[in-house]
């Protein structure tokens, strides 16, 4: 049997609160296109999961998600100034499981290759 593969995104609103509806719009527009290019090349098993919190479940409804958690509205932490808390939160939950993190701006043109254990990519200056 082939082990089932968790692709993640997440998805804070908390963090979007002080942005204008333009810069909402076009940060919600990379997070469709990531999540379609993304789910077009997943194998048969694999399964794209955005964790976000109720706000942000009811904001990308129509997605291309397989799963939508809110976990992050029971977030157990002091709420982080800058998304990668949020990430190494993904791994919490997803821990003992084959899973990837992707931000919202990746765009996949090619699967991605077997991997085992925590794979996280990141780029936060």
């Amino acid at each position: 049997m082939k082990k089932v593969r968790i692709f993640c995104q997440t998805f804070a609103t908390d963090l979007i609160d002080n942005m204008n509806d333009d810069k909402i719009e076009r940060m919600l527009s990379l997070h469709y296109l990531s999540a379609l290019s993304i789910k077009k090349l997943l194998s048969k098993n694999d399964r794209l999961v955005l964790m976000t919190d109720t706000k942000g479940k009811e904001m990308t409804k129509g997605f291309s998600y397989d799963e939508v958690l809110v976990e992050l509205d029971s977030y157990p932490y002091v709420r982080p100034v800058k998304m990668s808390a949020y990430k190494l939160y993904s791994i919490e939950i997803f821990k003992g499981k084959t899973f990837i993190h992707l931000d919202n701006d990746v765009i996949l043109f090619r699967p991605v290759e077997k991997f085992e254990d925590t794979l996280v990519q990141s780029s936060e200056s």
